[in-house]
């Protein structure tokens, strides 16, 4: 990286280690070549005047990858003025960073504490355990609670918490039957005397990082119900589970394939149902592994006779999802919201919440099938950089409150 582009990036590691950046700073950084949207280019290039609204976002690093969620935030903020700070982690670590919500400048609704970034936070409905080993005692929903008696608004995403004032959500069932159905039509075209199914769900829920951890009973009913009712002659063989990746702090390819969770669950599986043909995941970078485990397994079986889908949730895990699934070969569909749509409901809902009286309604993202020749796929992979960052590209380690997720 050149002089100039370090010095850009360190704008934008001050933009996701919650310092302020104007709009001047961002468009310098988007005429030296660094990945920001195109919109961004279009914005004026005055600083305003008095402060934007600004508001804080608690996010987790993965599911789309911070770094691509980080910009595309970023220009939608531009647009509608709106000054979001973004602070980033693993569950555990957002739970210890809500808990002592009361660095400077910020605001505890604990303490209530004044506040420079606004009345708004958007916050993940990740588990509501308390976490021992991370001296968290409380937990997101008490934290909520809290903040709503003190006046703080609460935006909940990807999934609904109990204490909010309105909700981001990807509908995890919603995904599932889509998903079922794609796998249904599919069998009935391609395996007529039915085939064997393994199902790969989220852990159990006290996986402190994964919203989706407490859907994967009511997922494992809508994978169930939906083939039972489209392609009675398949058979649910097994099901198992598997962990969100990483974001990865290098391209995929360069990583032991073995130890991508979709491989490990997929092989494991395969060793007690040999027979199993469609795989139907719940992580869409779990996928990339369950394909290769399933090529790997049936050498001399021709590749139509193999399905593996997946659910990107909320959105696509990385770029190199669209690339696998480009390849028109095992891996046949992925449903999921697109990453813009998130980042854009991550600004628009506390902008209404900030500027509008009317009662704050939830943003149903909404889903899609992405097939290999999908006339959406170009679409949601534009939002996706190219050569995806590592954590090293933005100076972000445990010092600027990350933590290895695991």
């Amino acid at each position: 990286m050149t002089g100039r582009h370090e010095h850009h990036a360190d704008e934008l590691r001050r933009l996701i280690a919650g310092e302020p950046v104007d709009r001047r700073t961002l468009l310098r950084a988007a005429a030296a070549g660094l990945a920001l949207p195109a919109a961004l280019s279009a914005c004026s290039t005055t600083t305003p005047t008095k402060p934007n609204p600004s508001y804080r976002i608690f996010g987790l690093y993965y599911n789309p990858p911070i770094g691509d969620l980080a910009l595309l935030i970023t220009a939608r903020a531009q647009e509608l003025d709106m000054e979001p700070t973004l602070t980033v982690g693993s569950g555990g670590q957002l739970l210890t960073n809500v808990e002592g919500f009361n660095t400077p400048g910020s605001y505890n609704p604990v303490t209530n504490k004044p506040s420079n970034y606004g009345t708004v936070l958007v916050v993940p409905a990740i588990d509501t355990s308390p976490v021992p080993a991370l001296r968290v005692t409380g937990s997101i929903e008490s934290f909520a609670a809290t903040a709503i008696r003190n006046g703080i608004r609460i935006v909940a995403y990807p999934t609904p918490l109990k204490h909010q004032t309105a909700a981001i959500l990807a509908d995890a069932v919603q995904g599932a039957r889509m998903l079922a159905t794609e796998a249904a039509a599919w069998a009935r075209a391609h395996l007529p005397a039915g085939g064997s199914v393994l199902l790969v769900l989220p852990p159990a829920s006290n996986e402190t990082s994964l919203p989706y951890a407490t859907y994967a009973a009511t997922m494992e009913q809508a994978f169930r119900a939906t083939l039972a009712r489209q392609a009675p002659e398949t058979t649910i063989a097994a099901s198992a589970t598997a962990s969100a990746q990483d974001y990865p702090s290098a391209p995929r390819a360069k990583k032991a394939l073995e130890t991508n969770s979709g491989f490990i669950a997929v092989a494991g599986a395969l060793k007690h149902d040999p027979d199993i043909q469609i795989v139907l995941l719940w992580n869409d970078d779990a996928a990339y592994g369950a394909a290769e485990a399933l090529r790997r397994h049936h050498p001399h079986t021709p590749r139509s006779s193999l399905f593996v889908g997946a659910l990107g949730l909320p959105s696509v895990a990385s770029r190199e999802t669209f690339t696998e699934l480009q390849r028109d070969d095992v891996l046949r569909v992925v449903v999921a919201a697109r990453a813009r749509d998130l980042a854009n409901a991550m600004v628009d809902l506390p902008h209404t919440l900030t500027y509008k009286k009317t009662p704050a309604r939830d943003i149903e993202l909404p889903l899609q099938v992405l097939t290999p020749h999908s006339s959406t796929l170009a679409a949601y992979s534009k939002d996706y950089a190219r050569h995806p960052p590592s954590y090293s590209d933005y100076g972000l380690g445990d010092s600027t409150g990350f933590l290895n997720h695991g």
